[in-house]
C-alpha cells in the first residue's frame, strides 16, 4: 500500500504566513468599521443647542423635540450597527473560506515531496546489461522446401513470340529471373506453351508451373487447377496492355485478384500479412525491402498474404496487394510481383528473412500440413493500445479519464513523477481507470543522463507513483522516445518489464528484448502510426482530417494483422476537437472488435506468445485468462482454427513445421 502522506512544512510555513498577512488586514478593516460607527453613536441633535449659542426654546417644545430627536437617532444607529456585524461576518467569512479554499487548492503541495532517500539509492542496482532483439518467428527454411521441388522441377509457361518488342523483353527478363532462380538451387527446368499444357502437365506430373508475364489464358489455367496442379503466378497479365478498338482496358480480374492499369513510382517496401497461408510463423507485419518488378499496376484482393508500405515503414495509405495465395478446386496457386532472387533486391535486404519467405511459397505449393500460432488473443484480427502522456495541462486528463470510464475502455496513462505529485488525486483517479505507467521523472531525454542517474530517475518515478496510487510500475515510456542501452539496464534493474520507445521497426509487434547476462527479458512495443505531436502540431491537422488519417492507419494496422499505438498528450486536450478525434479513434477501435487493451496486458501476452512458441511450459491459468489460438493450413490448402487449450497435452515441441531458431539480433541502442 501506499506510505502514509508526510507534511511539506516550508510549504506549510509560506502559507501560514499568507494567512496571517490576510487575517491583518481583515482584522484592520473590522477595527475601522468599528471606530467608524462608535464616531456616530451619541443621544443625538439637542434642542436649540448650536456650536457657538444656544437658542431659547420652551421646556414643553425641548422636550418634544429631544424625544424626536433620540428616536431619530436610535433609527440611524440601528442601521449602523446592523452594517457593522453585517461587515464583521463577511470579513471573517472571506478570510475563513479564502483560507480553506487555499490550504484546499494547495492540498496536493502541503504534501512532502517523495523523493529518493539515502538508502533508496545504496540499495539501486546498477547491473551492466548486454542485450539483444529476440524474434520468436518459426520460419520456414528455403532449402528444406526445394528438396521436394528439385525431385520434381518448374515449367516455365508462356508463348515466347510478340510482335510487340516491349511485351517479349518483358517476358524474356521474367524468365531469365526465373532460370537463375532454378540454377542457384539446382532445380530443372522445362518451357511449355499454352496450347501444350496439357501434355506438360502429363508429362511432368507433380511439377509446379510459373506462370510468366503473359496474355494469361483462364481457360488453361483452371485445367490446371482442376487437375491438382500447383503455379506461380508472375508478374502482371498482359491483357492490361491488349489493344482492343484503339483503347486497353484499364483492369483485370482473376482468382479473386483486381488488377488495374496505374503508374506508381513512389518506392514502397513490402509487408507480410500476419496469420495467413503464406505467413505462418512470421511476425505480423514483417517488412522486407522488396521491390516491385513493374510500377504500371497495381492489385487489390480481399485477403492479402504481403501489402505494400512505404519506404517510412508508417501505416496508412492505400492497401495494395504485393502477395496472394488462394486454392483453387484441386490445385493451389501464388502471385507475387518481385523476383525470387535476393540478389535483385536492395542491399538492406534481410537475406535470411526472404528466403524463408520464398520457402513459405513452396510450402504452400508442396501441399504440406503446417500450423502456427495467431499473433494475437482469441484470434483477433489486430491490437490497439491507447496511451495518454500526463504532462503539461495535467488537469486536461480528467475529460478523458471520464470519457474512457463511461465507455469503459482500456488506457495506459504514462505519468511524469514531477507532475503526478502535484496532481495527487488525480493521479489517484487516473490508477482507478487504466495502467500506471512511467514517462520519467521530468521530462529531460533519458540519452542526456549518465547511467547512474537513469537509474535514480527511472527509481524515482516508481516510488512517486507507488506511494502515490499504491500500484507497483512495470511500463515505462522514454520521454521524446529516446533511450540507449544504459536506458534499458536501468529498466531491467529497476523492474519495468516493458516499454514504448521504438518507431519506424521492421515489423508491427513487440519486440522481446533479452539480457545474454540474466537472461530476463523486457517487450519493446513499437510506434507504427502518426502521434499527436505529428498530427496536430507539425500537420496542423483539423478534426476531419484527423478521423481521416486515424482511420486510414487503423484499417491499414488491421489489414497487416499487427498493433495499433496511439499516443497523445494532456496539453492537446484542451482543444475539443482533438478530444473529438481521440473519442472518435477510441470508438472505432472498439467497433473494430481488436485486441483493445492497455500496454500492460499486450506485453503480457507477448510474453506467453513468446514462450509458446519457443515450446516452453506456460500455465493453464495464462491460457485460460488469454484464449490462444492454432492456426493450421490443412492438406487442401485452407486456413482453419482451434483453440490452443485443447491441444496442451499432445504439444510438446514448438508450434511449427520446418521450422529454424528464433532469430536474434545484437541491439546497437536507440535514437
Amino acid at each position: 500500500m501506499a506510505s502514509s502522506m508526510s507534511i511539506n512544512w516550508s510549504l506549510l510555513l509560506v502559507i501560514f504566513l499568507v494567512l496571517t498577512v490576510i487575517i491583518v488586514i481583515g482584522a484592520m478593516v473590522i477595527f475601522y468599521i468599528r471606530h467608524w460607527a462608535a464616531r456616530h453613536d451619541g443621544e443625538g441633535d439637542i434642542a436649540g443647542k448650536g456650536k457657538y449659542f444656544q437658542q431659547y426654546i420652551p421646556e414643553e417644545l425641548k422636550t418634544r423635540k429631544n424625544l424626536q430627536s433620540r428616536q431619530k437617532h436610535k433609527k440611524k444607529m440601528r442601521s449602523v450597527r446592523r452594517l457593522r456585524q453585517l461587515t464583521t461576518a463577511l470579513v471573517i467569512a472571506i478570510l475563513t473560506l479564502g483560507s480553506g479554499a487555499l490550504l484546499y487548492f494547495n492540498r496536493d503541495n502541503l504534501a512532502a515531496k517523495i523523493e529518493l532517500t539515502a538508502e533508496d539509492k545504496a540499495r539501486l542496482v546498477t547491473t551492466r546489461h548486454e542485450w539483444t532483439r529476440v524474434y520468436p518467428e518459426k520460419l520456414p527454411v528455403l532449402e528444406q522446401q526445394l528438396h521436394s521441388v528439385r525431385q520434381r522441377g518448374l515449367i516455365l509457361l508462356g508463348d515466347q513470340s510478340y510482335p510487340d518488342s516491349t511485351l517479349r523483353s518483358r517476358q524474356e527478363s521474367a524468365r531469365q529471373t526465373w532460370h537463375y532462380f532454378a540454377r542457384q538451387h539446382q532445380i530443372e527446368t522445362v518451357s511449355c506453351t499454352w496450347e501444350a499444357v496439357p501434355e506438360c502437365q502429363k508429362s511432368h506430373p507433380g511439377w509446379i508451373f510459373v506462370v510468366l508475364p503473359d496474355y494469361w489464358q483462364r481457360q488453361r489455367l483452371d485445367y490446371l487447377l482442376y487437375a491438382g496442379a500447383s503455379m506461380i503466378l508472375y508478374d502482371v497479365p498482359f491483357q492490361l496492355q491488349q489493344q482492343t478498338s484503339g483503347r486497353s482496358p484499364s483492369h483485370y480480374s482473376l482468382y479473386g485478384m483486381h488488377f488495374q492499369r496505374f503508374i506508381d513510382n513512389s518506392y514502397s517496401k513490402l509487408a507480410l500479412v500476419g496469420d495467413r497461408e503464406l505467413s505462418l510463423g512470421f511476425d505480423a507485419g514483417r517488412i522486407l525491402d522488396v521491390g516491385r518488378v513493374s510500377r504500371h499496376y497495381r492489385v487489390h484482393s480481399l485477403k492479402p498474404q504481403a501489402i505494400s508500405i512505404d519506404s517510412n515503414q508508417s501505416a496508412g495509405g492505400e492497401i495494395k496487394t504485393r502477395l496472394y495465395a488462394k486454392a483453387v478446386h484441386s490445385g493451389r496457386l501464388v502471385w507475387l510481383d518481385f523476383s525470387p532472387n535476393p540478389e535483385e533486391h536492395s542491399y538492406d535486404l534481410d537475406d535470411k528473412a526472404f528466403n524463408s519467405m520464398i520457402a513459405s511459397l513452396f510450402r504452400y505449393l508442396n501441399k504440406q500440413v503446417y500450423q502456427g500460432l495467431a499473433t494475437w488473443p482469441e484470434g483477433k484480427r489486430f491490437a490497439a493500445i491507447m496511451e495518454e502522456d500526463t504532462e503539461d495541462k495535467f488537469h486536461s486528463a480528467e475529460r478523458v479519464l471520464q470519457f474512457f470510464i463511461e465507455n469503459n475502455y482500456p488506457i495506459t496513462w504514462y505519468m511524469l513523477s514531477s507532475e503526478a505529485q502535484r496532481h495527487r488525486d488525480l493521479t489517484r483517479e487516473l490508477a482507478a481507470a487504466g495502467e500506471v505507467a512511467c514517462h520519467g521523472d521530468n521530462h529531460r531525454p533519458f540519452t542526456l543522463s549518465d547511467a547512474r542517474t537513469q537509474h535514480e530517475r527511472i527509481a524515482r518515478c516508481r516510488k512517486v507513483l507507488y506511494e502515490i496510487t499504491g500500484k507497483q510500475v512495470f511500463t515505462f515510456r522514454p520521454p521524446e522516445e529516446k533511450f540507449s542501452e544504459h536506458t534499458l539496464d536501468a529498466m531491467m534493474n529497476n523492474g519495468i518489464t516493458h516499454f514504448i520507445a521504438e518507431h519506424g521497426l521492421d515489423r508491427f509487434v513487440p519486440v522481446v528484448m533479452q539480457s545474454r547476462l540474466a537472461g530476463s527479458e523486457l517487450i519493446s512495443i513499437p510506434r507504427m502510426v502518426t502521434d499527436d505531436y505529428e498530427l496536430w502540431d507539425r500537420l496542423k491537422a483539423d478534426i476531419s482530417f484527423s478521423k481521416k488519417l486515424m482511420q486510414q492507419e487503423v484499417d491499414y494496422v488491421e489489414a497487416v494483422g499487427g498493433l495499433y499505438m496511439f499516443s497523445f498528450h494532456t496539453q492537446f486536450m484542451k482543444d475539443d476537437d482533438n478530444f473529438s478525434s481521440v473519442q472518435y479513434l477510441a470508438r472505432y477501435l472498439h467497433n473494430k472488435q481488436s485486441y483493445f487493451q492497455t500496454a500492460g496486458m499486450v506485453s503480457q501476452w507477448w510474453k506467453l506468445r513468446s514462450r509458446i512458441v519457443a515450446g516452453e511450459p506456460v500455465s493453464a491459468s495464462a491460457v485460460s485468462a488469454f484464449k490462444p489460438v492454432i492456426l493450421q493450413v490443412d492438406r487442401n490448402g485452407k486456413l482453419s482454427s482451434s483453440a490452443y487449450s485443447s491441444r496442451l497435452a499432445a504439444l510438446s515441441e514448438p508450434i511449427a513445421t520446418s521450422i529454424d531458431s528464433g532469430e536474434k539480433d545484437t541491439f546497437s541502442g536507440g535514437e
